[in-house]
């Protein structure tokens, strides 16, 4: 996380760390959206979608998020870059 994280969601290193980041999910944030990233996740793939986040106001954002694997020297996934950004109004 970086300080642009905290100003695009309002939400701390501090606060995520503690509570996950399923803290920009809600209500209206589509349920195939979710299944598929946890798919890309189980299964160490790629995500790159637009999904209805929220702030933590409670203030929702369209958020493009790619999440990408990364990996050490003999192949295994040892993390997940995830770059979010804000989309204008769909």
């Amino acid at each position: 996380m970086n300080p642009s994280f905290t100003r695009i969601t309002g939400y701390t290193l501090a606060e995520i760390a503690r509570q996950g980041l399923h803290q920009l999910l809600g209500p209206l944030t589509e349920t195939v959206a979710i299944q598929r990233i946890n798919a890309a996740l189980s299964s160490e793939g790629f995500f790159n979608e637009t999904i209805l986040t929220y702030r933590h106001d409670g203030q929702t954002f369209w958020n493009h998020l790619n999440i990408i694997p990364t990996h050490n020297y003999i192949e295994e996934t040892t993390h997940y870059l995830c770059i979010q950004r804000v989309v204008p109004c769909l």
